[in-house]
C-alpha cells in the first residue's frame, strides 16, 4: 500500500530527526554558511540564460522556507523539534518519552 509506504518514510524522518535532537541540534543548525548569503553564485548552468549581476541566497527567504518546511513536517517552528502530537500520529511516543525524560522536548502540559 502507498499510504503504508509513505508513512513509513514519515516515521524514518522523524526519528532521524529525533536521534538528532537528542544530540543538541536545533533550528539554528539548520541553516548554510553565510558564506552562500554574501557571496554570488557564478556557476550558472549552460542551458540558463547568464544573469548580469549573479544572485546570492536570500538569508530572509531561506529562514522562511525552513519554517514552511517544519509546520509541513509537523516540527516546532521556533525550535525543529518534532512535536509530541506529530510523534504521537506516528505511533513513536515511546521517542516523545525519551524525549522528554531527556529534556529535549517539553513536558506533557
Amino acid at each position: 500500500d502507498v499510504n503504508e509506504w509513505l508513512r513509513t518514510g514519515e516515521r524514518i524522518v522523524n526519528l532521524e530527526r529525533c536521534l538528532m535532537v537528542r544530540e543538541g541540534r536545533r533550528k539554528e543548525h539548520d541553516t548554510v554558511g553565510d558564506f552562500h548569503f554574501r557571496v554570488p553564485e557564478t556557476a550558472v548552468p549552460p542551458w540558463e540564460k547568464p544573469q548580469p549581476v549573479p544572485p546570492v541566497a536570500h538569508k530572509e527567504k531561506f529562514e522562511a522556507m525552513r519554517d514552511e518546511f517544519y509546520r509541513i513536517r509537523g516540527w516546532d517552528s521556533a525550535t525543529g523539534v518534532p512535536t509530541r502530537s506529530k510523534l504521537r500520529e506516528l505511533n513513536l511516543s515511546d521517542v516523545a518519552e525519551g524525549l522528554e525524560g531527556d529534556r529535549r522536548l517539553e513536558k506533557k502540559q
